[in-house]
């Protein structure tokens, strides 16, 4: 149980260590690409939503490097050699739920405004 406890932090922690540069490229992709168009009602919130949730996310990205910095350049990091991997999984824990909820509010929009229905 152990080593599969130690498998999954690692594999969330090289995740979090991408998520420090995905997660402002995502953003940045995301609101230039869906910003400029027209949209019915629904796709405008679902953006708006969107855009809300990337700042938030962004924030907690933030939150997490600074720490990671304070545990890095500190002396003191944690009661373990895998405080820092743990800072790492939290990031990665936070770009995976980031896409999954981009994912569903973009088909949440598509059923809304019926574009799921057009081939």
């Amino acid at each position: 149980m152990t080593i599969l406890f130690s498998t999954v932090v690692y594999i969330l922690g090289f995740v979090g260590l991408a998520a420090i540069t995905l997660i402002p490229l995502r953003a940045w992709h995301f609101l230039r690409a869906h910003f400029g168009c027209d949209a019915s009602g629904s796709a405008k919130i679902s953006r708006v939503l969107v855009a809300v949730l990337f700042g938030a996310v962004l924030v907690a990205d933030v939150r997490i490097i600074v720490r990671m910095f304070h545990c890095l350049t500190g002396a003191y990091c944690g009661p373990t050699v895998a405080h820092g991997w743990i800072f790492l999984a939290m990031l990665g824990v936070v770009y995976f739920v980031l896409e999954a909820l981009v994912t569903v509010i973009s088909a949440m929009s598509r059923l809304a405004s019926g574009g799921a229905m057009r081939s």
